[in-house]
């Protein structure tokens, strides 16, 4: 982003927890609860909603964030939880 030039591009942030729901994940499903963050940058009026999808642990198995007005969001879902 070089029109404006945007280094360290601030944003604001809140997060709210929404419902717990069974998530198709591949083969199964799983109950997870969705979490979504509102962003902003008022200087670019940039606004989106990124999506989190957390076990009862805190483990996040599925995502989907942008992280620049410049790029498409990135979706992530986990097919099997680490071991710890």
């Amino acid at each position: 982003y070089d029109k404006p030039s945007l280094f360290d591009l601030k944003v604001t942030s809140s997060i709210k927890k929404i419902n717990a729901s069974k998530v198709s994940l591949f083969n199964r499903e799983i109950e997870l609860t969705l979490y979504e963050e509102y962003i902003e940058n008022e200087y670019l009026g940039w606004k989106e909603t990124n999506k989190y999808w957390l076990d009862s642990e805190g483990f996040v198995w599925k995502t989907i964030q942008y992280i620049s007005p410049k790029l498409p969001p990135i979706q992530i879902e986990v097919t099997k939880k680490p071991a710890t």
